[in-house]
């Protein structure tokens, strides 16, 4: 299993062109690959081809939430991952915030949890909301931004720019 996080100058794709993207493409945090899409493909070999998927609700157990794996956009970088991730709910509460983001400083880490588990300096989106009983999930809301804002011109146009060669 593999989580990829490119946001430094080494890789294909570059924070500056990804930052660029988020900005031209609807002025949003960044969003999640639409279903059946993959934004980049790996040019390191480590995660499979094709698509990933959007980060969807695969299971739930109880007062726990297993998040499916995904490809996005995150507020500069590009993420993407062939993981799941269980996530544990607290009990009686309502409108529980799953985000999905990365770690900044740390190569490659995916973070999928609620709000609390991320520091200050992390970067994240929401993508589902949960309401809890105390023994169960009594409600799930989908507040994923999937896809391009912008219908994929500016995005599009930047990645296939770092695709080819211009401008490394």
């Amino acid at each position: 299993m593999t989580q990829k996080v490119h946001l430094s100058f080494d890789r294909r794709i570059r924070n500056r062109e990804v930052s660029a993207a988020i900005q031209h493409g609807g002025g949003t945090k960044g969003f999640i690959s639409e279903d059946g899409e993959r934004l980049v493909e790996d040019s390191e070999g480590d995660l499979p081809s094709g698509d990933l998927g959007t980060f969807d609700v695969e299971a739930t157990d109880g007062l726990s939430v297993t998040i499916g794996a995904g490809e996005a956009l995150v507020e500069g970088a590009y993420i993407a991952t062939d993981e799941t991730f269980d996530v544990n709910l607290n009990a009686d509460e309502t409108e529980q915030s799953v985000h999905i983001g990365w770690r900044d400083g740390v190569p490659d880490e995916i973070v999928v949890g609620l709000d609390g588990v991320f520091a200050s300096a992390d970067h994240q989106l929401e993508a589902w909301r949960f309401d809890t009983d105390g023994e169960s999930i009594t409600g799930e809301e989908d507040v994923r931004t999937l896809g391009r804002a912008d219908g994929g011109a500016a995005v599009g146009a930047i990645l296939a720019y770092q695709y080819m060669g211009v401008g490394r």
